[in-house]
């Protein structure tokens, strides 16, 4: 068992710094989280990830002399821009789901016993709502102008597919890492981003169950309801792994309101109003 260079704690799934090389637990796995020796060299590299382009006007303002002109010079920062999905975090988010889809079908092994054509059903429905999540996550990055990559841990996808092959399931194939985060509130927004889009998709399919009769499609969004509220849920458990913890860093009320959304709508699931 690794301890964390940080806190000491024990932690089975190690990250390494690679700028000290040192491994840390999920809270202290970024440099500005562990007090890294290189965070000046850091911030040099981000400095010069900013680049400036001069442009000069060739139309003259105004003549000093017959042979001397005056222009207009214009300075404009250019920014980096995170970059596109990568052919590695392509083929990480396709194994991803494919685990994921594997979660769903093991639900026609016993005891289960769930009808094949069924299982295959909510695997396509985990696999989608969870690679929604995890863009979502992705995609708030991006917004910030922080690069963020999804990656596939070989450890917790092992367990993920063992587990689906006991009564006892999980999801977590892998997560999405952002690329030297500084900000609380950009870490705690794009945490925030992956259970409220399960919950935003909750919220629009609840009222509209009540107005679907065959009974097919009811249990396929029924089934879309379960699951993105249970996702949202063990989400917004504050722990280290989980996005609740880093919401709460930020912003307690969010989380709260969030929290109990998403405990209303699995109270709804299990109440039996629903389906």
């Amino acid at each position: 068992m690794v301890k964390c260079a940080k806190c000491g704690k024990d932690i089975a799934l190690p990250f390494k710094c690679k700028y000290c090389g040192k491994y840390f637990c999920e809270e202290h796995r970024l440099p500005e989280f562990h007090d890294c020796p290189y965070l000046s060299e850091i911030a040099t590299i981000k400095r010069q990830q900013k680049s400036f382009t001069t442009e000069v006007y060739t139309s003259p303002l105004k003549p000093s002399s017959s042979e001397e002109y005056e222009y207009e010079v214009v300075i404009k920062p250019v920014i980096q821009m995170p970059k596109p999905i990568t052919g590695k975090e392509l083929y990480d988010f396709l194994i991803a789901f494919f685990i994921v889809f594997f979660v769903g079908v093991s639900f026609a092994i016993p005891p289960s016993n769930v009808p094949i054509y069924l299982a295959a059903i909510v695997g396509v429905i985990l696999a989608t709502i969870y690679m929604m999540h995890e863009l979502a996550h992705k995609f708030t990055a991006k917004y910030y102008n922080y690069n963020a990559y999804y990656i596939l841990i070989p450890q917790t996808a092992l367990l993920t597919f063992l587990f689906a092959l006991t009564p006892f399931k999980m999801v977590f194939p892998g997560t999405v890492l952002m690329e030297h985060p500084s900000q609380k509130r950009v870490i705690g927004i794009t945490a925030f981003a992956g259970p409220l889009s399960n919950l935003v998709l909750s919220s629009f399919l609840i009222p509209l169950i009540f107005y679907i009769y065959d009974p097919f499609l009811k249990f396929i969004v029924f089934t879309a309801i379960q699951i993105s509220s249970m996702i949202a849920l063990m989400n917004l458990i504050p722990i280290t792994i989980l996005d609740g913890k880093k919401i709460i860093k930020w912003n307690k009320l969010a989380w709260t309101i969030l929290f109990i959304t998403a405990i209303v709508h699995v109270i709804l699931v299990y109440s039996g109003l629903l389906y």
